[in-house]
């Protein structure tokens, strides 16, 4: 991507094992100038870090919901993700491009997003994900659910699971809620 734009530089935030590998690589290609690594963002911070750039990267190989998609784009950044996972179903095609979880798919997502990005407008992709993710909103999607849960012919299941059931059930709501107090 770096070769074939060179009006891009690239803001990555967060820490981790893997740092010292990618400063090499950095240097390596000698994209210092190019590549700012902000290591780990106070949560408070992330806002005013995400509004200085114009696409979002979410190149995960699994990922069930990815706040981090919907607080880019509440932001007013284009978002281009891997298409894994939950990702697919939190927002639509204008305001996050999918790609396959491979380098390749991934760049070319990226660069497309990339030609388009001027055109986002921030607000509107704020209020946007703002009214997608309204307590209303949320309310009668889950109650659809609930309804369509209740037609449905019972299933089964082994008591085996219920423990995991209601762990990902936890880790929904949860997820929610935190989405929901980051928006407001």
């Amino acid at each position: 991507i770096l070769r074939e734009r060179p009006d891009v530089t690239v803001i990555i935030a967060g820490d981790g094992p893997l740092r010292v590998d990618l400063e090499e690589m950095v240097e390596a290609h000698r994209f210092e100038s190019r590549i700012k690594l902000l290591g780990a963002i106070p949560h408070t911070q992330i806002p005013a870090v995400l509004q200085q750039g114009h696409v979002f990267l979410n190149s995960s190989r699994t990922e069930a919901f990815c706040m981090a998609v919907l607080e880019a784009v509440s932001c007013g950044l284009k978002a281009v993700s891997t298409n894994v996972g939950g990702v697919p179903e939190i927002l639509p095609p204008d305001m996050l491009l999918l790609a396959e979880p491979n380098s390749k798919a991934i760049a070319e997502a990226a660069l497309h997003a990339l030609d388009t990005c001027m055109e986002v407008d921030p607000a509107s992709f704020h209020s946007r994900v703002a009214r997608y993710y309204s307590w209303s909103d949320v309310t009668d999607r889950t109650v659809k659910v609930y309804e369509r849960c209740l037609q449905a012919k019972p299933l089964r299941v082994q008591a085996s699971f219920l423990p995991f059931i209601l762990v990902v059930i936890h880790r929904l709501i949860a997820s929610w809620i935190q989405l929901l107090l980051w928006l407001f």
